[in-house]
């Protein structure tokens, strides 16, 4: 038997990290503009922001630990090797506990 699993940002959500867009309109979207963020025009423009933007993110994705749905994927990756698991968004207990071909960002 053969099982992919397909996470998106909400899997992690859990964990601290904000995702984009969410229901609540309370995502990270709603609170920073991505046209000063997330285009080439604004990091021609203001490259300082949007390093500074990024890089809390990714402080904020390092610190962050995994919560009870990154634990169990992991397992399930680990006990079934024929399991595959694609997350946009994960802390490093479950991307470590994938096989390099797995690992995608």
């Amino acid at each position: 038997m053969n099982i992919f699993v397909l996470t998106g940002a909400g899997i992690s959500a859990e964990s601290g990290l904000g995702t984009f867009r969410d229901k609540a309109g309370t995502g990270i979207w709603a609170r920073f503009d991505p046209m000063r963020l997330a285009t080439p025009e604004a990091f021609a423009s203001n490259p300082e922001e949007v390093h500074a933007f990024y890089n809390a993110r990714r402080r904020n994705f390092l610190e962050a630990q995994p919560n009870p749905a990154h634990v169990a994927l992991a397992k399930l990756r680990r006990d079934w090797p024929s399991v595959g698991a694609v997350s946009s968004f994960a802390p490093r207990t479950l991307t470590t506990s994938m096989s390099a071909p797995d690992r995608l960002r």
